[in-house]
């Protein structure tokens, strides 16, 4: 059986080109995905970073008084469910140190209020010593929060923010 040249090669190439166009579709639209991704993901944070200053603000303001008790905490739960998702949607290692260190100060934070929250509503008895360690922590958690709404402990929320904004508009 003799091959037919003059059908084969015109399909040979249009099997090649079929193939290297769906590569090239496959890609694009993989592209789009991920930059629809990385935007919902940053505007997800977005919207919790600012949660989180107001919650800052709120939390310096309401422990002027030392023996006042926090009943409300921090938001950590959307960073701590996509740091995954962004690290691999990111590709800009500066942003995400940025972000993690003020997650981190936030968890530390969190932690401090946690602490002083058991200490009050603890089921033993109050003594003048879990007093003076909730004292210590409102001490604690007057000097931290500053450090990190004016940018001393880690960089400023605003200038993640900013950084954040021009993410955002790049992936347009």
């Amino acid at each position: 059986m003799a091959i037919d040249w003059s059908s084969f090669l015109p399909t040979l190439l249009a099997t090649f080109v079929g193939i290297g166009l769906a590569f090239l579709l496959d890609e694009i639209y993989n592209r789009r995905f991920e930059k629809k991704q990385a935007r919902r993901l940053l505007f997800l944070l977005k919207d919790d970073i600012e949660a989180n200053i107001d919650l800052l603000t709120q939390l310096r303001n309401d422990l002027t008084n030392p023996s006042y008790t926090v009943f409300y905490n921090l938001r950590l739960v959307v960073w701590n469910s996509i740091t995954s998702n962004l690290i691999s949607v990111l590709k800009n290692p500066a942003i995400i140190k940025d972000i993690s260190k003020f997650y981190y100060e936030l968890h530390h934070v969190a932690r401090k209020v946690d602490q002083a929250f058991k200490l009050i509503y603890s089921p033993n008895p109050l003594t003048q010593d879990a007093l003076n360690r909730k004292i210590e922590l409102v001490t604690s958690i007057n000097q931290h929060v500053p450090g990190i709404l004016e940018g001393r402990s880690c960089k400023s929320p605003q200038a993640i923010l900013a950084e954040i904004d021009c993410l955002i508009k790049e992936l347009k």
